[in-house]
């Protein structure tokens, strides 16, 4: 799915670092700009990166056109309660940012480097993705379903988590839908954190969560 090369792929949070490194389904991911501040982190870069990829895949096409702001937004957040301003400035916001960076997606049988979006402009109404970020969609990736994935919000964390093991990575002698705690860590670079520390983080964004898909069993978190 649409999901294998592109999940756990923004920071979770913002980093004082330029460059974020990361892994997904055999995927080794890296996206980077001139400035760390001009990083997409949080749920908001993986709300934007699902709809624009999908909505590409989709109609087949690299252009994304949109009637208005509110209407952007509200596929985007998928209807979202609150239209306040700050959402209208933040959901702005990491669309500009993503015009300036760059990503590189290493796969054993796929691979990118470049960028995502060629051009934005609200006042006309349209989000052109790089045409050959467009062609590496259509040759290897299908659109994803976001209703499951929606219900996850607003943990980029467990969002990824479910991401990963929807897409079937890592491959495991027990089950696809089964992630060690050691395979976790690894794949969102907390090798060298608290073991104790990171479940417990995991454990809790889980209880906030209604009815989550995911759940935390012994040795690790199962889909």
């Amino acid at each position: 799915i649409l999901t294998a090369a592109m999940t756990n792929f923004f920071p979770h949070h913002r980093e004082k670092t330029n460059i974020h490194y990361s892994l997904s389904k055999g995927y080794q991911n890296k996206v980077y700009c001139n400035n760390a501040d001009l990083l997409p982190t949080g749920i908001g870069a993986r709300q934007i990166m699902l709809f624009l990829t999908n909505e590409a895949i989709k109609n087949k096409n690299n252009k994304i056109a949109f009637q208005s702001a509110t209407s952007l937004i509200q596929k985007i957040k998928e209807n979202p309660k609150n239209m306040g301003g700050y959402t209208y400035r933040k959901t702005r916001e990491d669309i500009l940012k993503m015009l300036n960076i760059y990503i590189e997606i290493n796969g054993e049988e796929h691979s990118y480097d470049g960028k995502i979006i060629n051009n934005f402009c609200f006042e006309k109404g349209e989000i052109c993705l790089d045409k050959k970020f467009f062609d590496f969609l259509i040759k290897n990736h299908t659109a994803a379903k976001t209703s499951e994935y929606v219900s996850l919000f607003p943990s980029s964390l467990v969002s990824d988590i479910y991401l990963i093991l929807k897409s079937g990575f890592p491959p495991d002698e027990r089950e696809n839908n089964f992630m060690s705690w050691g395979e976790l860590r690894k794949c969102f670079n907390k090798e060298h954190a608290s073991a104790k520390g990171f479940k417990k983080q995991i454990k809790r964004k889980l209880q906030n969560i209604e009815n989550p898909s995911l759940k935390v069993v012994h040795g690790g978190v199962e889909l």
